[in-house]
């Protein structure tokens, strides 16, 4: 016979137990419980997988920004191993969108706390670094603009500058140069960590900040919010006979900075929601689906022939596709945001073309009439003008 179980009152464990379960609901209450308790050792809910967010947001590039581990000492020189699973994005010449002479790679992740961002810089005159004197953005540097909300049209956006000796300069500031570089600025006063390095024919840095120290709505704290996001390097001329070049990850069209309508887009995956994660991916899905259900195939193709002809070696061919594209932009709105959407392709596939070009010029006038205009002042800077 079995050990007898130790009693509580007159009654044995075993007849307790009966006695509970038939009371009306407990069973289901328990079993319950015990689904629970089992699901408390899974792991959460995956997310969907990144390589399903579209390559653009609209008709500029959105980035997803893995998770890594946490960088203890920050050396300058990318060489932690959390840089292994970073984001890795290739800057271009920020007025054509042309690959530059000296390359520029950009490194971004981030972790629960934290967003990183590593810069390799190709210099072949690195003992003509400029890192002293005039303002910190005449150096050889790198500048970041980020907004946590997809929203930058008339309000201030994060900025940081770190120049080839991890200086660093940082601000809240929104400028407009059409309007005579006017600006506005916020009191922002962060605490973040730089580190940079030289190697050979190339300068490196690291920036860490934490979102804590970041402006954020509440959107974007909960992860329902895109980014806003561009990163830029700047490299002042090293003799008479070169010129100051610039690189851009978006690349504006000009050689100014703030240009917020021109910044990409971003989505940090420890501040992403699952849900709205999966809204994003049906969005683009959606789209897609209704352009080509309102297109149809037939202008579809016209619009992708067309935009190819925009990199003709005919002046004439050239001007006919850009005024037949103008001309479908204006008639039909499903045709317009097709045409915005694959002009956009064209600038990130051959960036280097001047196929790119004429596709990054154009693209700029139809979303300036899509949108109605660029970035307008706030109407206190208006004022201050007349």
């Amino acid at each position: 016979m079995g050990q007898e179980l130790p009693r509580r009152g007159t009654e044995a464990y075993p007849v307790r137990m009966a006695a509970m379960l038939r009371r009306p609901g407990l069973p289901a209450l328990l079993l319950a419980l015990a689904a629970a308790a089992a699901r408390a050792g899974e792991d959460p809910a995956p997310r969907p997988e990144p390589a399903r967010l579209p390559a653009t947001y609209r008709n500029l590039p959105l980035l997803w920004i893995p998770k890594s581990d946490e960088i203890k000492d920050l050396k300058g020189d990318l060489s932690d191993p959390a840089w292994q699973k970073a984001a890795k994005l290739e800057l271009v010449e920020c007025a054509s969108g042309k690959k530059p002479p000296h390359a520029t790679t950009a490194l971004v992740f981030c972790t629960a706390e934290t967003l990183y961002f590593g810069f390799r810089c190709e210099d072949p005159k690195l003992d003509e670094l400029v890192v002293a004197g005039g303002q910190i953005w005449t150096h050889d540097e790198v500048e970041l603009f980020f907004e946590p909300d997809k929203d930058t049209l008339q309000k201030c956006y994060h900025q940081l500058i770190v120049n080839a000796a991890a200086d660093k300069w940082f601000g809240r500031v929104h400028m407009y140069p059409k309007y005579g570089s006017a600006q506005i600025r916020e009191n922002w006063n962060p605490s973040f960590d730089t580190a940079a390095a030289k190697g050979k024919d190339e300068w490196t840095c690291e920036v860490r900040v934490a979102f804590r120290q970041m402006k954020m709505s509440k959107l974007a704290k909960d992860g329902k919010s895109l980014w806003r996001l561009n990163l830029y390097r700047s490299r002042p001329k090293k003799s008479k006979n070169e010129e100051a070049l610039a690189w851009a990850w978006s690349p504006p069209g000009s050689s100014a900075f703030h240009t917020p309508m021109k910044f990409g887009y971003a989505l940090p995956e420890t501040l992403a929601d699952p849900k709205f994660l999966a809204e994003l991916i049906e969005e683009a899905r959606k789209l897609e689906a209704r352009r080509e259900r309102e297109i149809g195939m037939a202008l579809e193709y016209e619009i992708r022939k067309r935009a190819d002809e925009l990199g003709s070696d005919q002046f004439g061919d050239r001007d006919e596709a850009e005024r037949r594209l103008l001309e479908l932009h204006e008639k039909d709105p499903a045709a317009g945001e097709a045409i915005r959407e694959i002009l956009g392709e064209l600038t990130l596939a051959r960036r280097d073309t001047h196929l790119a070009a004429s596709a990054r010029d154009l693209l700029g006038r139809l979303t300036e009439l899509a949108e109605g205009g660029e970035d307008p002042p706030p109407k206190h800077i208006k004022a201050q003008r007349r």
